[in-house]
């Protein structure tokens, strides 16, 4: 034997110039349970021709394997392959080399180093040390928006467990948004996003994006002072992000909302198999015990990382016992050293947890406590999935009969709306007594075939704030969500109005048939 790597589950592979294990056929490649038994789950067919040297797996439980074979399970393979967990050739990996491989050493970002004695590898030539992408689980992207000092703005992405940078971003434009890509494996990773100037980014920040758009850290507009943010904290929760992203997401009203207020109920979708557990098993039983969902609270800029375990055990206070209680976590209801604080964006994320086994966390949304902008909530187009009433993102018809509608407000008894296309500089506000506006007015009306951009803002007092205050956006850190460029004062017996939140795609879009 030459080679030995052991699994994560210490089943041990093992390669060589052998070609039976304990009176078995295995060619120079070979799994071991833990005991020493030859595992028959690991079968790589006629293996391989010619010496296997070196292994390594990758953190997805492919193996690779290189050496001085020109065949493997029958198929041409010059010096290096790669197997699945259970043995079988990948077929769409192909790399090879002209020389012998002696080593191969796994990179947990995704890459492969290789050293031997070869002169050319996959296609180009490298004189005996060459290094290889091997595995890309998600291509993330890093979206930074600069200030004045773009120079002072760099990043770094960093393997959890070690010193190195993977991926690193600097040399920004001033007043700027770029998005740089980043392939990384299964596994996890720390962002750092630095300042050298030790004093943020004006107006600035970064979104940390999967490749399907969902957000893993949204830190957009809010990296506003000192010279590092990074996730960190002593309140026990994790400090990197880990791939892959799972599909686990909390309700849509839920999302991106910046006026919680303590004893409000933070909202889960429900995974079949968590619920699943609730209906299999009895009150007090220890498998009702042990699952349930996770609510990852944490800080981007640092200081703050907790999460919050909901179980099918426990109530949380919250009232409708069944297969969705555990969906529920009360916003501040544990110990009050860990509590969340006013006024500070966090992100949360939310897993599930079937029979003590976690899964993967879900995308990031946005998260703030704030009584005083709870006292008069902010509103947008409707935008809940399967809403009849659904506007954001929609087409519609221009003509009596044809409308649009926000999220109504309780209380509220004045809305304004106003469509927008900034590069024609055309912008047309509307007022209505309820949650909705016809499309049908005669002065400055939308042209059918365009797109426009929707804000909606609402009063409690008849629109006498509305009249005071204007529309307006800061800057946007991310395509993806929009906010209000202010918190404006209201007293007891006004409400201010606020400029809503966008689509979670971006300005919320209107077009018209």
């Amino acid at each position: 034997m030459y080679s030995i790597a052991v699994q994560r589950d210490d089943k041990v592979l093992v390669g060589g110039n052998f070609t039976t294990y304990n009176g078995t056929g295995r060619n120079r490649i070979a799994r071991l349970n833990s005991n020493g038994t030859l595992d028959t789950g690991f079968s790589p067919g006629t293996g391989a021709n010619g010496l296997v040297q070196t292994i390594c797996i990758q953190s997805d439980d492919a193996v690779v394997i290189g050496g001085d074979f020109t065949t493997l399970d029958g198929s041409t393979r010059t010096r290096l392959a790669r197997l699945s967990s259970t043995g079988a050739l990948d077929p769409g990996w192909t790399s090879g080399a002209n020389q012998t491989v002696h080593s191969l050493l796994w990179m947990p970002e995704g890459r492969i180093v290789v050293t031997g004695l070869f002169t050319t590898i996959a296609g180009s030539s490298r004189n005996r040390m060459a290094r290889l992408s091997a595995l890309c689980t998600d291509q993330v992207s890093v979206v930074v928006t600069t200030d004045g000092a773009a120079s002072e703005v760099s990043w770094e992405i960093i393997p959890a467990g070690y010193s190195y940078s993977a991926y690193t971003g600097n040399g920004f434009s001033d007043n700027s948004t770029s998005s740089i890509q980043a392939c990384l494996a299964i596994g996890c990773y720390t962002l750092r996003v630095n300042d050298s100037g030790s004093n943020g980014i004006a107006n600035g920040g970064y979104l940390l994006k999967s490749q399907n758009g969902e957000r893993i850290i949204d830190n957009a507009g809010n990296f506003s002072t000192g010279g590092l943010s990074q996730i960190s904290g002593g309140q026990g929760g994790p400090t990197s992000f880990c791939l892959p992203l799972a599909t686990q997401k909390l309700i849509y009203t839920s999302r991106d909302k910046l006026d919680w207020v303590n004893g409000q109920y933070v909202v889960s979708q429900a995974d079949a198999a968590v619920s699943q557990v609730w209906n299999d098993f009895g009150m007090g039983s220890p498998e009702r015990a042990n699952t349930g969902y996770d609510f990852w609270l944490f800080n981007p800029n640092g200081g703050y990382s907790f999460v919050r375990q909901r179980r099918h055990s426990t109530s949380d206070n919250f009232g409708n016992v069944g297969a969705t209680r555990a969906c529920h976590m009360k916003v501040n209801n544990w110990a009050a050293g860990n509590h969340l604080q006013q006024n500070v964006l966090y992100n949360v994320r939310v897993r599930p947890v079937v029979l003590g086994v976690a899964g993967e966390w879900g995308s990031a949304y946005l998260f703030k406590i704030d009584p005083a902008r709870a006292a008069c909530p902010l509103t947008k187009l409707m935008d809940i999935p399967g809403n009849q009433y659904i506007s954001c993102g929609q087409t519609r018809s221009w003509g009596n009969g044809n409308y649009v509608h926000a999220r109504p407000v309780a209380g509220a008894n004045k809305y304004q709306f106003r469509f927008r296309i900034p590069t024609e500089f055309f912008s047309v506000t509307r007022t209505s007594n309820t949650y909705f506006v016809q499309l049908n007015w005669a002065t400055l009306p939308l042209v059918p075939g365009k797109t426009y951009e929707v804000d909606v803002r609402a009063s409690l007092d008849g629109g006498a704030m509305v009249q005071r205050h204007s529309f307006a956006t800061r800057p946007m850190g991310r395509p993806m969500l929009a906010h209000h460029k202010q918190q404006l004062q209201h007293d007891s017996s006004r409400c201010a109005a606020r400029v809503d939140h966008r689509c979670p795609s971006g300005p919320c879009a209107q077009s018209l048939a």
